[in-house]
């Protein structure tokens, strides 16, 4: 994911590179996908170590859409793409999707008054 950051964030855009890194990334996420059930932990029922790895991937999935305004990057990842809502409304896993996102909020903030000034 970082690469498709870095090629967004940019005056111009190669399309040809940020169509081949979507295709790494579509391509790395197809197994994980596959692991995974909709609506449910990423290892069955309850919480483990591989949501909280988990969690924050899919919380950058997130804002990768958002930031390069391709929000059809998960439309092959079913599974993946519903595990949002896991995140979002297990406690723990929760504050951790609400501290990542606070903080991404004062990074972009800072982040446009820094252009704003001219840095």
């Amino acid at each position: 994911m970082g690469p498709l950051f870095s090629m967004f964030d940019t005056k111009t855009r190669d399309e040809a590179a940020i169509t081949a890194q979507i295709a790494k990334l579509d391509a790395a996420l197809k197994p994980l996908n596959d692991l995974l059930r909709p609506g449910k932990y990423a290892v069955g029922d309850s919480l483990t170590t591989a949501d909280v790895w988990l969690a924050p991937l899919r919380y950058m999935l997130e804002g990768l859409m958002s930031f390069s305004g391709r929000t059809d990057l998960l439309d092959g990842h079913t599974a993946l793409h519903a595990y949002r809502d896991v995140a979002q409304k297990d406690p723990n896993l929760g504050q951790i999707w609400r501290e990542m996102d606070e903080g991404l909020k004062v990074f972009m903030a800072s982040r446009a008054a820094a252009a704003a000034s001219g840095s």
